[in-house]
């Protein structure tokens, strides 16, 4: 074979093969072009990073704030359901010029809730303890109710309390009532609570048709959850349900997923979690395995 002859062989086969150059210190560098990765069937491990296009708030944590001169301090747990409690103390050292003070326990329940993209929370907070006032002995109660949302781009809750508030006077045997009167509330979310979150899977592939597990991934913890699915070889997508049992009954998601061997496309997810209903139509980016 001449040389021209070789030279035209590896022309072909270069074409061929699909070949791309790369010009490097005056060295042009062939190398063969991969074509893009087919979606297919899923199997393994797969991590899908939702939190940018798709925000879950677990308020999980530890809160200060001042209630028109009541010092509280608390700390509160969210359940799978959205619902939460809490407890921590109420606290007054003077209010308004009067030598007042009192050291109450505070209990705290409430629901975390969705309306379209607004996520909402109703807080009732109840209190109660002994405390002084001008030289008496008292006991006081109050109760604040808070309607707050969150406020994803300061990472706060921000809305209005009101309540009411009982003060009595043993030694004197009276006792006064007053409202709380509605006013602007405003409280910072805890280190940690960004709205971040992820699905975790776990699949198994038998003839297009899914098992295996998987876990909801928020701020304070981890929710198990069971997976089954199938896949489509006519469009490449596969579908998961995800499903909590026993004490996290309340969680669960359908979600619409592109497997390939090096990402995984989000197409679709609805779902609740936390009490807060989830939908997402637009692709939010690969999720790796």
């Amino acid at each position: 074979m001449t040389t021209l002859n070789k030279l035209a062989g590896l022309v072909a086969v270069v074409t061929l093969c699909a070949t791309a150059a790369l010009h490097a210190d005056g060295v042009w560098l062939i190398y063969p072009v991969s074509p893009p990765p087919s979606a297919g069937p899923g199997t393994g491990n797969y991590n899908l990073n939702l939190g940018d296009s798709l925000k879950v708030w677990d308020i999980s944590g530890t809160y200060s704030e001042d209630l028109q001169g009541i010092a509280l301090d608390y700390t509160i747990a969210v359940d799978p359901s959205g619902k939460f409690t809490g407890q921590g103390k109420a606290t007054i050292n003077g209010f308004e010029g009067y030598d007042f003070t009192a050291d109450m326990d505070l209990g705290i329940s409430g629901s975390i809730s969705t309306a379209g993209t607004v996520t909402r929370v109703n807080l009732t907070l109840k209190m109660s303890g002994p405390g002084t006032f001008q030289g008496y002995d008292i006991m006081m109660k109050a109760t604040a109710n808070e309607k707050v949302e969150v406020d994803s781009a300061n990472l706060q809750l921000i809305g209005t309390v009101s309540g009411n508030v009982t003060v009595s006077v043993p030694a004197l045997h009276k006792s006064r009532s007053a409202s709380i009167p509605r006013t602007d509330s405003q409280d910072t979310l805890p280190s940690g609570v960004t709205g971040d979150w992820a699905l975790a899977l776990n699949v198994t592939n038998s003839l297009n048709k899914y098992g295996g597990s998987g876990s909801a991934q928020v701020s304070s913890g981890t929710m198990p959850l069971l997976l089954t699915g199938t896949y489509t070889p006519k469009t490449g997508l596969s579908k998961i349900t995800l499903k909590g049992q026993g004490a996290y009954r309340s969680c669960n998601f359908n979600v619409g997923v592109a497997f390939t061997n090096v990402v995984s496309d989000v197409k679709s997810l609805t779902g609740k979690v936390l009490g807060q209903s989830l939908k997402l139509t637009s692709d939010p980016g690969p999720a790796y395995p």
